[in-house]
């Protein structure tokens, strides 16, 4: 809730990611983390796949859920006006480079997902294992309508 009425955009942190070399690509999350990643993807011709279990949760997730209606998951993938970078790198890149550099900000940083390739699509595996495909929504700024599959428009 803080970030949405709060948000603190990560402009600091994003410069040095950005300026260490690490990043191969980097967006913030304000249109929720399936459509942000699904731009990543898109433009970079890659599928992804994300880590159910590696998802970080907000504090009382289940008063959340009751009260919005929407699963934990789908609330992590969809909701969006979160202003949390998601960044790529290379898969030889040193994790404790990287989180050295959230540790300097205070910000902890941490791997979610992987890079596939286009062919493989893009999907979420969740705690069982189960490959889930993710059908991102939201509002694409450069086209007229809801992108995909009939997000709301925000």
């Amino acid at each position: 809730m803080k970030a949405h009425l709060h948000p603190t955009p990560r402009i600091k942190i994003g410069h040095e990611i950005a300026r260490a070399g690490f990043a191969t690509a980097m967006i913030d999350i304000s249109d929720g983390l399936a459509g942000d990643l699904y731009h990543i993807c898109t433009r970079s011709d890659v599928g992804a796949v994300i880590d159910q279990l590696r998802l970080p949760l907000p504090e009382h997730i289940e008063q959340i859920e009751s009260l919005s209606g929407m699963s934990s998951i789908q609330m992590v993938l969809h909701s969006g006006e979160d202003y949390e970078l998601l960044f790529t790198v290379a898969s030889d890149t040193p994790i404790e480079e990287i989180e050295a550099i959230g540790n300097e900000f205070r910000i902890p940083i941490r791997e979610i997902g992987r890079i596939i390739p286009k062919n493989e699509g893009y999907y979420l595996v969740d705690a069982r294992e189960k490959q889930i495909p993710i059908h991102p929504r939201g509002w694409d700024h450069f086209e007229e309508s809801v992108a995909n599959d009939g997000g709301n428009k925000g």
